[in-house]
């Protein structure tokens, strides 16, 4: 019988090719990492609950009030308070919709997702870039607001440029903004769950706050295409109504589901992947002054060279070892790799040989 490697949660849909296959957890080599996903070795008890109940599952149309329900208790939310959508793209485009038919106009603070503002110029919502922040963000955004008056502004915290973050300070601030000007706030948390500094405020404490999360990083089923969004607004209330039901198949539904239950494990999983980016952080700024690492609170780093040729060579060392770098080119005349990280200790070390091979 064929022994199957498992090398990601990406790779859940090569076991359906053989429901029979074992599942064998251990490493030969490393997936794309291109787009930030979370490479976890898939849990085996989320595998064999789902495998038993999916082929029943993708026979059916998905109950969906049933597994709304359930998905809500195993977050701890109030299931009017949940939204779920096929990927935070979909969410987005039901977004733009909403802000379309209600003639809004949105800001959007940089860095953003990119199908943020696809979707707002497909549907032709008017938008503004508040690109000039100064450290006081919250007085510097109103600034922009009334010059021109926006009803939507969306945030995303951590970033997925650096994987920066706004302090907690700023997030209330904007929080303050939002309730005293009447300001709809969405606050992109693509990158949750990867560090312990961010502050992620409770949605029921405002009522015009709506906060987005995508699994593909947090849970790594980026292949599955799930999102949630979590708010008690007229913006929530508007999105429920216009997104059609019954979109998402039962196989994300029911996969989903079993993930929550092993959220502690998953957990414990992104704290081991927090420790393994810290510890390259320090390695890499350690080895070169010539090499900028920073901070990240999510589950990859970006590197900035100095110099062209290190950051080129180091690029073509590590896709010889299968680990693949998405290179973002110069950004403020250095140049940028940026990695997705992985707790896998043979991961650990391909990056640091591969480091020293290059700068030594």
């Amino acid at each position: 019988m064929q022994e199957l490697e498992i090398k990601s949660w990406s790779a859940w849909n090569t076991l359906f090719r053989d429901f029979e296959v074992p599942v064998k957890r251990q490493y030969s080599g490393f997936v794309n990492a291109s787009s930030n996903e979370f490479n976890s070795t898939i849990a085996q008890q989320v595998y064999d609950s789902f495998r038993r109940q999916c082929i029943a599952d993708i026979c059916s149309y998905p109950p969906w009030s049933e597994y709304l329900k359930q998905i809500a208790k195993a977050l701890h939310v109030k299931c009017q308070d949940l939204n779920v959508f096929s990927g935070s793209d979909e969410f987005f485009k039901y977004f733009a919709m909403v802000a379309a038919i209600a003639g809004s106009r949105v800001a959007l603070v940089p860095p953003f997702y990119a199908n943020a503002e696809l979707y707002l110029r497909m549907f032709g919502v008017p938008f503004q870039v508040i690109s000039s922040l100064k450290k006081n963000m919250a007085s510097t955004i109103e600034q922009a607001w009334r010059k021109e008056h926006f009803d939507i502004l969306i945030l995303t915290n951590p970033c997925s440029h650096f994987g920066s973050s706004m302090s907690k300070e700023q997030v209330n601030a904007c929080l303050k903004l939002s309730k005293d000007r009447g300001i709809a706030l969405v606050l992109d948390e693509a990158y949750w769950g990867f560090s312990d500094e961010i502050h992620s405020p409770e949605y029921e404490d405002c009522d015009t706050l709506l906060k987005v999360r995508s699994f593909s990083k947090s849970y790594g089923i980026a292949g599955l295409r799930f999102a949630i969004s979590l708010s008690q607004s007229t913006l929530s209330e508007t999105l429920r109504k216009l997104r059609p039901h019954n979109t998402i198949p039962s196989a994300t539904l029911q996969f989903v589901v079993q993930l929550l239950e092993h959220d502690k494990e998953i957990a414990e999983e992104r704290k081991l992947i927090a420790t393994a980016r810290d510890g390259i952080m320090h390695f890499a700024t350690n080895l070169s002054e010539r090499i900028q690492v920073p901070r990240s609170h999510s589950n990859f780093l970006t590197l900035r060279f100095i110099d062209q040729s290190w950051a080129l060579q180091l690029l073509a060392e590590l896709n010889s070892r299968k680990i693949i770098v998405k290179d973002l080119g110069k950004i403020d005349h250095l140049h940028c790799l940026r990695m997705t990280i992985h707790e896998d200790p043979s991961f650990l070390n391909a990056i640091k040989t591969s480091l020293e091979s290059v700068i030594i």
